[in-house]
């Protein structure tokens, strides 16, 4: 996926705003909350956990029907 950081994350904020996205609980929800508010509020200046969450997004919606399917078992 190209363009900016915001371009690249609008589709999975549109997700999550819809009320589409949710997490698995885990002790590393808050850290992740935490970040995505400051990310919001500072215009992407922390934005490691954005990115892997805007590009893991674009590669289940855009990515996986294309690859072969392996069994694992």
């Amino acid at each position: 996926m190209t363009g900016s950081k915001l371009t690249r994350a609008r589709p999975l904020i549109a997700q999550v705003q819809a009320g589409n996205v949710y997490l698995v609980e885990g002790g590393w929800n808050s850290a992740l909350l935490r970040e995505w508010d400051a990310w919001s509020a500072t215009d992407g200046e922390t934005d490691d956990q954005v990115d892997a969450g805007a590009d893991a997004y674009d590669e289940l919606v855009n990515h996986t029907q294309s690859r072969p399917r392996v069994r694992v078992a």
